[in-house]
Formats: C-alpha cells, structure tokens, sequence
C-alpha cells in the first residue's frame, strides 16, 4: 500500500535535501578523498535511505525523528544567520532549513499523522475458557 500523497511529497523532498547536502560536501572536500571517506558517505547513504524507507513505511519513530529535526532546524537558524560561514554553505543551509520545515508540516497534515498512526483494528478473539 502507498502512502498518502502528503508522505509521499515528504520523503521526496527529504532526499532532495539530503542529496543536496551530500553533494555540496563532496564537491567541498573534493574528489580525492580517502577510501575511508568514501566508505563513512556510503554508510551515511544508507542511513539516510532507511530513514527515508522507514518514512514511506510509515513507522512511527521516523515521524518523530523528522519532527526533531524540523524544530532543531527552526532553533538553530538565527544562529546560522548570525554567523554565515559562506554564502554558498549559508544558501544550502536555508534552503535545507526550508525543506525540513515543510517536510514537517506536511507530517502534521491529518493524512499524514493518520499514516503513522499504529493500527489499532486488530481485535483477537479471546482465548477459549477464558474469563
């Protein structure tokens, strides 16, 4: 089963950003990084797609973890702007900032919220012989 479409644009924009700032460091370090460096983006990479598998699925601690991550963004943004390392890194962070703070709104949409609602439905049938 697909998730709602509010979900759906979510995960989508989260890779987006997360893509973005993958980039943005790899274009920054450059090229000729270690081995190691290349092994610790790819493990990072696949973190970053369970999180984002776990989004689409619908688990619920994803959602949380999401909804951290925006409110730590909105938090720590007059920070950011007080002291703007550069304009490019400045320009990526506000944008990501953006995203993360619609990802989270989209999230709290009733559509959303009922996604990552556990299923309650499952009633079993009492046990034989019991009370």
């Amino acid at each position: 089963m697909n998730p709602p479409r509010e979900v759906s644009l979510s995960v989508y924009i989260s890779a987006l950003s997360c893509a973005a700032g993958v980039a943005y460091s790899i274009i920054e370090r450059g090229a000729t990084a270690s081995y190691a460096t290349w092994a610790t983006w790819g493990f990072a990479c696949w973190l970053v797609y369970l999180y984002l598998r776990s989004l689409w699925l619908g688990r619920r601690w994803a959602w949380w973890l999401t909804l951290s991550f925006g409110l730590y963004g909105v938090a720590s943004l007059p920070w950011v702007l007080q002291h703007p390392p550069k304009y490019t890194s400045t320009a990526l962070y506000l944008s990501q900032t953006v995203a993360c703070v619609s990802v989270t709104v989209l999230l709290l949409l009733p559509r959303s919220r009922a996604w990552f609602r556990p299923n309650k439905s499952f009633k079993p049938n009492p046990l034989r012989g019991s009370a």
